[in-house]
């Protein structure tokens, strides 16, 4: 009697590597979707690393656990933790915004000189 042997794909490309083709819906694909960021990225990236690492870690999570579920990675949890993070990164720019132009930093610096 031969047994069916069942295989589950991971789901991601491996560590930092991606879904794997799958791509969450952005407002720009192809740029980071943070208002004013010129930044390129890999369509299978929901934004720039730089804003990434803005988002709060728990939040970071739930856009990982979302989308590592596999059959949810389009699912409305998945899409309420992304706009949910594009929101918590553009509310830390544009908090970060008010404190540069209050010590003089100019608008349209990079954000590690912002800090």
């Amino acid at each position: 009697m031969l047994v069916k042997r069942q295989t589950t794909a991971k789901p991601t490309g491996g560590r930092g590597r991606g879904p794997r083709g799958h791509l969450a819906p952005l407002p720009r694909p192809g740029r980071c979707p943070i208002q004013g960021c010129r930044n390129q990225i890999d369509p299978t990236r929901l934004m720039c690393r730089s804003h990434w690492y803005l988002v709060p870690k728990q939040i970071r999570d739930r856009v990982w656990a979302t989308w590592r579920s596999g059959q949810r990675a389009f699912s409305p949890e998945h899409k309420e933790a992304v706009r949910k993070a594009i929101a918590a990164c553009q509310a830390t720019v544009a908090s970060m915004s008010v404190a540069a132009a209050e010590k003089g930093v100019p608008p349209d610096a990079p954000i590690a000189d912002m800090s």
